[in-house]
């Protein structure tokens, strides 16, 4: 009997897949093999690591038995990692197919762990010379991905059973000669799908993350049921202000698929006329932080880019005032490179800029978000505050329904907190790109007892965003084209504390 099909218990499997979910889940460590409900099943998902490690290529079972086991290389797919084309980020693994008889298959696989009774969402974006497609437990799961010079998404969900095989992969099969042609596989991670989510489902990505790191509003309930109940403190001047970013959606996007954040939107005040800067993320991330793009075009690692200057963090720092970045499942302080739980140093700018002031900031305040909870409590949120969630929770690999409830229960708990009551705390929440669908316009609400109904329609951008920051640590001069950005807190009224 072929091993794939042998029902071993905890042992490794073989997958290859790419991030969409709905509710996601942690499932415990197995023999210390990672689940694939978390995100560093798949650190290297998206070849950001530049290396091809952990994947493996694949080939058909037969080859790998009796005396043809010799032979196998010359059936398996040349992998290598490449920087074009690339679905997002800055690079895509690339397969170059061996000759293969009619119907047989070759493809790539991801080493993880597969769970009896668990169901799996899985998704993958593929292009190519070759069609392709995702094989769960050795069957078909989607339908062919055809041949071509675009980017096609595969996603199947599907519940593993005791018995299943456990091969999970992208592969192509062969329909005409195959030798030499390449196929792109790109954005890969596996999540644990709930079906029918309830409230007391509480799932949590990392085993340290405190119970309200949790999603656990249903998409069934409505927007005005949070806000009417928060107690109304009084509108003093803003001294501090805490900014969540989302991922990849425009504002009607957000407006229609975000119950809550719409709902404290209408409440308190929201753009109509916010702008991101560019595609893709990174120089969006850079341009908040440092008032520019310098120059950025990618999403690389900060060992490509390597951001000389002041940042608005570093700025705080200076004028002696308090500074933050809270980012959710990066496992250490300032981590320069992807990792964690579906960390992204993409959406971490702080961690671009180099100066050794910068750096030394970096290192003590660019913290886990597992801190916010502490913070928003002792009412020690910081003046120039930024808070990124994983790629799971900001609606980069999940839906939008995931970024609100995750967004839910931190906005609960700083209603609930002495910085929120004492009214020196705005909550601004944007987004950092658009799906280039809508001119890169995005959702920006502003969160403040100043704020009624507010809807602002004077065009801002995220130089805009800077400036704020900087205005309320009283910057005497402004960071780059922060500088002749529309000022935020004039277009919503915000009330500016002294510094």
């Amino acid at each position: 009997m072929p091993l794939f099909r042998k029902p071993l218990r905890r042992r490794p499997v073989t997958l290859a897949i790419v991030a969409a979910c709905t509710t996601v889940a942690t499932l415990p460590v197995a023999d210390g093999l990672l689940s694939p409900a978390t995100a560093d099943t798949l650190t290297n998902g998206g070849l950001e690591q530049g290396t091809v490690t952990p994947w493996v290529p694949t080939g058909p079972p037969g080859q790998a038995r009796g005396h043809h086991r010799r032979h196998r290389h010359r059936h398996l797919a040349a992998m290598s990692v490449v920087t074009a084309p690339a679905h997002r980020g800055a690079r895509s693994l690339r397969l170059t197919l061996p000759a293969m008889a009619a119907g047989s298959s070759t493809g790539a696989c991801y080493p993880t762990t597969l769970i009896p009774g668990t169901t799996y969402q899985l998704t993958a974006w593929v292009r190519g010379e070759v069609s392709a497609q995702l094989r769960v437990n050795s069957r078909t799961r989607t339908t062919v991905a055809p041949a071509g010079s675009t980017w096609t998404r595969l996603s199947s969900v599907w519940t593993q059973h005791r018995h299943d095989g456990r091969k999970v992969c992208v592969v192509s099969e062969a329909a005409s000669a195959t030798a030499r042609k390449s196929l792109f596989i790109d954005d890969m991670s596996l999540t644990v799908a709930a079906a029918s989510p309830t409230p007391t489902q509480t799932p949590t990505q990392t085993p340290t993350q405190t119970p309200t790191q949790t999603p656990t509003q249903t998409p069934t309930q409505t927007p005005t049921q949070t806000p009417t109940t928060t107690p109304a403190p009084p509108s003093n001047g803003v001294t501090k202000v805490l900014t969540f970013v989302e991922e990849n959606h425009s504002l009607g996007q957000m407006q229609s698929a975000m119950p809550y954040v719409n709902s404290l939107a209408h409440k308190y005040g929201y753009a109509t006329s916010y702008s991101a800067l560019t595609h893709p993320s990174l120089p969006n991330y850079l341009a908040i932080a440092g008032g520019q793009t310098y120059g950025v075009t990618d999403d690389g690692p900060p060992s490509s880019h390597s951001i000389k200057g002041k940042s608005v963090f570093g700025e705080a720092l200076a004028a002696g005032k308090t500074a933050a970045t809270y980012a959710d499942g990066m496992p250490t302080n300032c981590a320069l490179s992807n990792g964690g739980s579906s960390y992204a140093v993409k959406h971490n700018p702080w961690a671009y800029f180099s100066d050794a002031s910068e750096r030394a900031g970096c290192r003590s305040f660019d913290v886990p978000e597992s801190r916010l909870k502490a913070d928003v409590t002792n009412g020690t949120l910081p003046n120039v505050g930024m808070v990124i969630p994983n790629q799971f929770n900001d609606a980069h690999d999940c839906s939008l329904t995931t970024a609100d409830n995750w967004f839910k229960t931190r906005m609960q708990a700083i209603f609930a907190g002495p910085d929120w009551k004492s009214g020196r705390l705005a909550v601004v929440l944007t987004a950092d790109e658009d799906d280039s669908s809508s001119g890169n316009k995005v959702l920006t609400v502003v969160i403040h007892p100043s704020q009624h109904a507010h809807v602002v329609s004077t065009a801002l951008t995220h130089y805009s965003l800077t400036r704020l920051y900087e205005r309320v640590i009283g910057a005497k001069t402004y960071l780059n084209k922060a500088a002749t950005a529309p000022n935020m807190a004039t277009a919503f009224g915000l009330p500016i504390g002294a510094p």
